[in-house]
Parts: structure tokens; C-alpha cells; sequence
């Protein structure tokens, strides 16, 4: 895996001139762009590392700061050359090529927000250098479907789940000497995101990417040659931030169907005895230049889980549920891999090219009187409380149990059902009080199960004009507990110090409301975690 230099990070400049000696800067643009200091740089999100989408590939490379004539590579110079009044725009902001379809589930209100002929810049004219450099002159990453299969990988700064995924395919006939419309894309992939897999330092820009989604993509069959793959990354929240990007690939011809797994050796072997107190640790390195951890799990050892065929049976299930694309454990079957119980020293290690496995005993302290395992417990963290038409968060963690596994299901929340440990859905819109629900089922490794259940009161938005707007005009009166409209229809509160320095501070006339993050109920307000707003939303 590629791990590439990062250039220092520069402020964009407004109005952008290139000359030999480079670009001045005016102390007071200096002073223009510590505005953006309160907001953390985690709150930008990701962007397509593999095939490496256009503006992701010029951000890489850097130099796009100086005069045109010396970037080096002719497609990101020709981006820039396109790019109009900000032409750095879009490798400046490599991981938030994104728009906000007011509805993404109706896909008209998405080609309104991302237009025709501004696919690749996410629906930003600012960043129109992108679809304006003809396909032909944006370099390719050669593919190689597997099996008929490829594995997209986005680089994420900030994960978001629930979200989901959505890839296109350039249709044949394409012609690429014009910018992309979406009559010319077929689309080969629609499935909700997958969990994020931890970066571990590696990346384009290593340590910038803290996790990636990898995608298995079916391409479609007989397809060969130059196109373009385009992302759509779409999250499931109240704010419907989308992000989009466009990766030019050239498809090789499959050689033949291959299997993508290498065979690691035997699973278990009989000088593996744990004792009770010990722990069984299984890693996964490899997969870059400097063979970082992939995969760390321990698994503790107990009288009830010390024999062979129960630890053996209870870690590789941890392995294929929750790393099931960096390794598998099991017996091979033409191209499938299943876990063989009844003969558990059957089983072998699989992994990807270019990846090592290490299965080792960690000593420990036996305990002198082990106790049976306690059956799990289901326990939900929840408001009381909560807003229609808002976002609520739901936790588990202090749920108890051995490996467990989540699942919950709501009532007058959006969506219905969602898995893992700490979960976020939007509560419905209504004129009324309704009593929503949360259910929480805990399995743990023996397949025992607990539930949990509350209620939560989704109290209706309050009626519109009974607090004053919110206004650009007005910043300067606002302070802790001041209480406005926002740009939402929905109602704020100013949060006590050191937010409210955030309400009072004046918006740049060069910034639109809905793109000024201390603005309630803006576009950029709810793309930021809670405790980076200025504003809470108000509950009765």
C-alpha cells in the first residue's frame, strides 16, 4: 500500500495569483482564516484512496500552490488552469467534495444538488476544474477485476454510520472529452456502509486517515478499458450530507477466476494449551510499508472455554464476523471458506496478499475459584427526551457480556433497526407528542441473549415565530441562553461559556449562512459533532 509524503496544509486564498516567486499573504487573510481554527479538522471526511479519485490524487502530489506552469503532472495543472477564481478549492478540500440533497432518497432532488456537468467537483462550481479537465487527460489506476470483483477503498478523516454507499460505472459509449452527466453512469453498487476498519497510520496521507471503508464492487461483466468510477457516500442523518468523487480506472482484462485468499498456515496446533487466566492473541500484520497491526484480538481463557475446540470455535467466529476482509479462518470449498466445528484442527488461516498472522498465548493469572460466566446484561443509555425532527444518540456500553453483538430497533425513530454499540437516529416529524420506543438486544458468544427496552417523548418543534430568527445582522446581541429560530425551522439555545464566544463572532460577508458552522440549523452546524456547535437544540 502506498504511504505518500503529505505537503503542509496552506490556507486557500480568495483571490489567487500565481507569479514565479510565489503568493503573498495579507495579514489580514492571516487573521480571515483563524475563523476556522474552533472547527476541528475531523469534521472533514474522506475521500476515494483506491482507484484514487482526481482531486484526492493532486492533493497528494501538491504544488498547486505556486505557478501553474510547474505542477507537474497535466491533469492537476489543467484542473488548475480550469479551476477559475479558486482553482485550489478542490485539492484544498480533497476529503469534503460534498452537497446536501434535501431528500436522498429521491434521487431528483440529489441531481439538483449535484447537477449535470459537476459530478466530479460534488456539485461546487468553485470546483468545476475538475469536470472541466477532459476525462481523457486525467491519468488512470489500472484495475484488475477478481472473480469479477474489485475492492474500493475510502479514506476517511471522520467515518459516519449509518450511511450508505452507492458506486457508478461510466456506461460504454462514454464520450470523455465532455464532463460527466448522470445519464452517463449505470449504477453497480447499492449497499449500507460497512464498519469502518482502522487505517493504522497508513493511507495517502498517513495519520490524516484514521479508518477506511473497503467495498467489494462487481464490475460489470466484459468490461474492459478506460472509465470512470464515481462515488456517492451518502449519510443517513438529519444534516444529508452526500460526498462525491470521481476515480478514472482503466479495467484489465480478468486472467481467468482466481481466489483471493493465500493460505496462512493451521489454525490451531497442539502445542496451543492455554490455561484459565491466560489469553489467546491473534494478529493480523502487513498490508503496507511497515507492517503495521491489522488486526489485534484477545480473547481471555476460562474453565469453561479451555478446551480446544471451544476457544478455537470462539475466537475464529470473533474473526469471521468482525474481520472478515483481512482474514478468514476455516476449510476451503472451491472459492468458499467455512469454519469446520467438528474437526476443528482442520481449519487453516487465510489471508490477503501481503499480510503475515501471528496466533499467540498471553500468560496470566489463573483464578483460584473461576465462577461460571455471567449471562449478558442489556443496558441503554438514552435521553429522556428528544426533539422531532433531530437526531438522538443511543449507547450500549454499559451493557455487560462475553464478545457481545448489538441490535437495536426503534419506534418513530428513523431509521427502524441499527447495529453496534453506539448508534444515532433522527426522531420523526410530527405537530404532536409521541412516545418513541428503543429496543436493545445484546447477544453474547455462546449465542445467549438480553434485552432492554425504554421510552423516549419526541416533542413536537415549536410553532414557527415563536422565537426571533436567527440573523447575521444580529450576531452581536447573542449570548448563553439566548434562544433563536435557526436556518432549520427548528428551535436553539445558545450554550454557556466557551460556546457563546461562537453565537456573538461576526460572519464574513464572503460566507453564506448556510456554509457558517455557528449559524443553528446550518448545513455546516450539523455536519459538527455536538460539542463543537455553539447552539444545542432546544427541549421542552
Amino acid at each position: 500500500m502506498l504511504i505518500s509524503k503529505v505537503n503542509n496544509m496552506k490556507p486557500r486564498l480568495k483571490y489567487p495569483e500565481w507569479k514565479a516567486s510565489g503568493f503573498l499573504l495579507s495579514g489580514m487573510m492571516i487573521s480571515f482564516f483563524s475563523l476556522w481554527l474552533p472547527v476541528k479538522q475531523a469534521e472533514a471526511h474522506g475521500a476515494v484512496g483506491y482507484p484514487i479519485a482526481r482531486q484526492y490524487q493532486c492533493f497528494v502530489e501538491g504544488g498547486f500552490w505556486g505557478n501553474p506552469a510547474n505542477i507537474r503532472s497535466a491533469d492537476c495543472r489543467q484542473a488548475i488552469l480550469n479551476g477559475g477564481a479558486n482553482p485550489q478549492w478542490p485539492f484544498q478540500q480533497w476529503n469534503e467534495l460534498s452537497a446536501n440533497p434535501t431528500n436522498p432518497g429521491d434521487f431528483e432532488t440529489v441531481k439538483r444538488a449535484v447537477p449535470d456537468g459537476l459530478l466530479c467537483a460534488g456539485g461546487d462550481p468553485r470546483k468545476r476544474g475538475l469536470d472541466d479537465t477532459p476525462t481523457t487527460l486525467w491519468r488512470k489506476t489500472k484495475i484488475t477485476p477478481d472473480n469479477g470483483y474489485f475492492q474500493l477503498r475510502w479514506d476517511n478523516t471522520q467515518a459516519h454510520n449509518p450511511s450508505r454507499m452507492y458506486i457508478y460505472i461510466t456506461k460504454p459509449g462514454y464520450n470523455p472529452t465532455q464532463p460527466l452527466h448522470w445519464d452517463d453512469l449505470e449504477k453497480i453498487y447499492d449497499q449500507q456502509s460497512p464498519a469502518p476498519v482502522p487505517a493504522n497510520n497508513t493511507g495517502h496521507v498517513a495519520g490524516t486517515v484514521g479508518t477506511f471503508y473497503l467495498l467489494n464492487v462487481k464490475i460489470p461483466e466484459g468490461r474492459t478499458g478506460d472509465a470512470i468510477i464515481y462515488s456517492w457516500w451518502q449519510r443517513e442523518d438529519a444534516g444529508n450530507e452526500g460526498f462525491f468523487n470521481c476515480s478514472d480506472v482503466t479495467i484489465e482484462p480478468e486472467q481467468g477466476v482466481s481466489f483471493p485468499w493465500k493460505d496462512g498456515g493451521r489454525y490451531y496446533t497442539p502445542d496451543l494449551r492455554p490455561a484459565p487466566g491466560d489469553s489467546v492473541q491473534f494478529r493480523v500484520m502487513g498490508g503496507n510499508t511497515q507492517g503495521l497491526e491489522a488486526v489485534n484480538v484477545r480473547l481471555p481463557i476460562t474453565s469453561h472455554n479451555q478446551a480446544s475446540n471451544v476457544w478455537t470455535n470462539e475466537l475464529a467466529n470473533v474473526l469471521n464476523a468482525q474481520y472478515a476482509s483481512l482474514v478468514r479462518v476455516g476449510v476451503r470449498n472451491g472459492n468458499q471458506i467455512g469454519y469446520l466445528a467438528t474437526d476443528f484442527a482442520a481449519n487453516k488461516i487465510w489471508l490477503l496478499k501481503g499480510y503475515s498472522s501471528a496466533l499467540d498465548i498471553i500468560p496470566g493469572s489463573p483464578a483460584p475459584d473461576p465462577t461460571p460466566e455471567a449471562a449478558p446484561i442489556a443496558r441503554i443509555t438514552a435521553p429522556a427526551s428528544v426533539q422531532a425532527s433531530t437526531m438522538a444518540s443511543f449507547s450500549a456500553s454499559q451493557s455487560t457480556g462475553q464478545h457481545i453483538s448489538y441490535k437495536w430497533a426503534f419506534r418513530h425513530f428513523v431509521p427502524a433497526s441499527s447495529i453496534g454499540e453506539s448508534v444515532s437516529v433522527k426522531a420523526e416529524d410530527s405537530t404532536t407528542e409521541l412516545i418513541g420506543s428503543v429496543s436493545l438486544t445484546v447477544t453474547d458468544s455462546h449465542g445467549r441473549q438480553a434485552t432492554s427496552e425504554k421510552t423516549v417523548r419526541i416533542i413536537p418543534q415549536p410553532s414557527p415565530g415563536q422565537y426571533p430568527q436567527w440573523s447575521r445582522a444580529d450576531v452581536s446581541s447573542y449570548h448563553a441562553g439566548t434562544i433563536v429560530t435557526g436556518l432549520d425551522g427548528h428551535a436553539w439555545v445558545c450554550k454557556p461559556f466557551p460556546y457563546s464566544q461562537w453565537c456573538s463572532q461576526s460572519v464574513p460577508t464572503s460566507w453564506t449562512d448556510q456554509n457558517w458552522a455557528y449559524a443553528p440549523g446550518s448545513h455546516a452546524a450539523n455536519a459538527l459533532a455536538e460539542e463543537n456547535r455553539a447552539w444545542t437544540a432546544l427541549l421542552h
